[in-house]
This record gives C-alpha cells, structure tokens and sequence, in this order.
C-alpha cells in the first residue's frame, strides 16, 4: 500500500496473465510479496527467489491460501552470493522453466560492509547479482526472447553523483574501508539504483525484442529499514 492509499490500477482485473511464468527476486516479504500475490491473483505462475527458505515458504503457503488454484515454484537464492544466483539460474533451466516476466526487486539499503568480493556488498546484492541473474536465464535459454524485465529501482538515485567510488573492486578490505570508511552510506544504495536505472535502459537498446525498464515504487510500507532502525534513528524507523 502506497502513502497515498491502495493501487488503482486495473481494480476489475481484465489484465490477466493466465499461462505466464514470472520469476521475483525477495517474493517472501514487502514489495516481492505484494507483486507475487497480485500476479497470482491475476492467474501467473510464479517462481519465487529468495534467501530465507523458512520465509519463502511462508510466502509460498501465504500465496496458496489466498489463491488455492496458484501454481507456486521455489528457488532458493542469495544475492550476496554470487555462486548461489548462478545456481538458482542453472537451476531454472534444469526445472524447464520458460520466464514470460522476470522483476528484479529484492534489494537492501545497508549490509553489513564485508565488503563482498571486495565490493561494496550493497552494490552486489542490489545490481551485481541481478545483472548476473538476467544474463544466466538468457544464456541457458529460461528467459523468453519476448519476455518482459522489471528492476526495482528508485527515487534515490538522485542522490547518487556517479563518482564510481561505490564500484570499484578494491585490493583488500583495508584499501576499501580507507576509501569509502565504515559508517552506514544512504549514497551507497543510491548509486546502486542508479545502476538499475542505467542498466535497464542499456538492456532495452541491446535486446530490441524484450520489454526492459525500471520503475520507482513510491512510498510503500516494506521492512527495507529493518537493518537501519538502530543506526538511523527516526530515518531507519520510517523506512522500516
């Protein structure tokens, strides 16, 4: 639900997807969530990508219960991991699965900075891994020549200058924390949206038969803020 009220669109549900397969990254929970439901609703099929398999499965019996009809595939995966999004990928293909809609959603605003394959870990689990996902599903053919893409992207990435700080692959966590230092960045997640939007427009020029785009969600109530609660105070609260 967005500050302004429940969505308007199509309340009469003529838009159907009855016979398509959709694939959502971070279905267990807020946005990936809400879209899986309402896909569902709408006769999709859905294969849900997320960490947690106890909460996937949440989602997957929360789908069910509403939609008993549904048909609801699992596929664990972590976009911390970049071996596990290539699984997940592999995984896909083995299952024969042919995606109409693929929407990149899953996303943090602050990780741990472990400095992921000395990355900064937000810009691998907000873009790196996505990026890998898509180009996995169109090499092992599970991604529809005709299919349509959907990054999750963000108002935020106007808060981003493009000063490649945040992308650089660092020689050791020393070199990275001296760059970029140890305190929670809101520019980090900016710049990775900002690589969404980016990105999505670069797709769509390189893949003429697909429909690629990126889109900013609004206000909505999610737990993205969870991690942040503590250490942006009011700021974190609100965005939890």
């Amino acid at each position: 639900m967005g500050c302004c009220g429940p969505p308007l669109f199509d309340p009469e549900l003529s838009h159907r997807l009855d016979g398509q397969t959709i694939a959502i990254t971070g279905a267990s929970d807020g946005i990936g969530l809400a879209t899986a439901l309402l896909c569902a609703k709408r006769g999709a099929k859905l294969i849900l990508l997320c960490r947690n398999n106890k909460k996937m499965q949440n989602a997957r019996n929360d789908i069910l219960s509403n939609f008993p009809d549904a048909h609801v595939d699992t596929v664990q995966m972590d976009l911390a991991d970049l071996a596990s999004v290539s699984r997940a990928a592999d995984n896909i293909a083995a299952e024969g699965f042919s995606i109409d809609i693929l929407v990149a959603n899953a996303g943090v605003v602050y990780h741990p900075i472990n400095w992921l394959y000395l990355t900064n870990s937000v810009q691998v689990i907000n873009h790196f891994s996505h990026a890998l996902l898509f180009h996995s599903l169109v090499q092992n053919g599970a991604l529809k020549e005709n299919c349509r893409v959907v990054f999750v992207a963000s108002d935020a990435h106007k808060a981003a200058d493009g000063d490649l700080s945040y992308w650089k692959t660092y020689a050791s966590e020393v070199s990275a924390r001296g760059a970029l230092g140890e305190a929670v960045s809101f520019k980090a997640y900016a710049e990775s949206k900002l690589a969404n939007i980016l990105y999505a427009r670069e797709l769509a020029a390189r893949y003429d038969k697909m429909t690629i785009l990126s889109l900013h969600p609004g206000a909505v109530e999610t737990n993205i803020g969870e991690t942040v609660k503590d250490k942006w105070g009011c700021c974190g609260s609100f965005l939890s």
